[in-house]
């Protein structure tokens, strides 16, 4: 009797485990919900001037190049490869240099400030245009020494420098017949051709930001980011037979902030007795410059995870 009871109870607790336990496979446990705030965030676009005048800016301008610019061949006025290389230590830590060479060295995109194909659709620094191998060249490796095409658009739209148009050019003289002009293959006389100048870093009239400015409901500005920066540069005009003020081209700051890690000045922060070393990247992230906000966008709510 005792062995039945026994077998009785055995088969009722085998029976209730495995409820129990196929009840716990199919049940649910309750998962903690979590919902992550939506915070609005006000932006809008902020263009400013950085010029050469103040004293805090004087990092970004100078020391200038001495005499011709390091890097130029003197015998085909022009920027050689092996020149750049070669004169290297001799060119100034300024940030015209900088953008310069890290452009020629394939490390850097420069951006047209007006569509090559449509001149009057101009780019704030939205960065719409860039010069780039795939449009301007043959070949995807392309840069300015390897390739005619690329080298020529880079400088007759004005980016690195500019054309002195000749109003009354003079023909070159035939080498077979002494006396007489040069004549080419079509029959068309040959003129030598329009002096080339390139901007030099002592040409540089100030720099051009973009930025993007985040703020509260309050309008209180919570964080002020450099989107681009164009400098602008003097040139001769002969029409009016002045120098005036253009735009040469800009540059994406985030595309420039690590080269920028590599270059340093010393400086004396404000209110400080002692100079420290500062990377430019810190130079622009800490806001050590003097700029003057010249144009604001319209505002713009954005919503933002927290």
């Amino acid at each position: 009797m005792k062995s039945t009871y026994l077998i009785l109870i055995l088969a009722f607790i085998g029976s209730s485990s495995a409820a129990y336990c196929a009840s716990d496979n199919n049940s649910t446990f309750p998962v903690k919900e979590t919902h992550q705030k939506k915070v609005k965030t006000w932006t809008k676009s902020v263009w400013s001037y950085i010029d050469t005048t103040s004293q805090e800016n004087s990092p970004l301008f100078y020391p200038h190049n001495q005499l011709q610019d390091p890097g130029i061949d003197a015998m085909i006025g022009e920027f050689t490869e092996a020149n750049l290389e070669n004169q290297r230590k001799a060119m100034k830590q300024n940030l015209w240099n900088i953008l310069r060479y890290h452009f020629f060295k394939s490390e850097l995109t420069l951006y047209f400030t007006r569509n090559p194909e449509w001149y009057d659709y101009i780019d704030h620094g939205e960065l719409l245009f860039p010069l780039t191998a795939k449009k301007y060249a043959d070949k995807k490796d392309a840069n300015y020494f390897n390739d005619k095409d690329f080298r020529e658009m880079t400088k007759y739209s004005d980016l690195i420098g500019y054309e002195i148009f000749n109003e009354y050019p003079m023909a070159l003289m035939s080498i077979d017949y002494p006396g007489e002009d040069s004549i080419n293959a079509d029959g068309d006389v040959v003129y030598a051709p329009n002096d080339y100048v390139f901007y030099r870093d002592k040409d540089i009239a100030k720099l051009k930001l973009r930025e993007e400015w985040k703020m509260d409901e309050t309008g209180e500005v919570l964080k002020k980011s450099i989107k681009a920066i164009c400098p602008i540069m003097k040139k001769y005009d002969a029409n009016s037979e002045k120098f005036i003020e253009v735009e040469t081209f800009w540059v994406d700051y985030k595309a420039i902030s690590g080269l920028l890690e590599n270059y340093f000045y010393q400086l004396k922060p404000q209110g400080e007795d002692k100079k420290k070393i500062y990377s430019i990247k810190e130079y622009f992230e800490k806001r050590m410059f003097k700029n003057e906000v010249y144009e604001e966008e319209g505002i713009h709510v954005k919503a933002e995870e927290k």
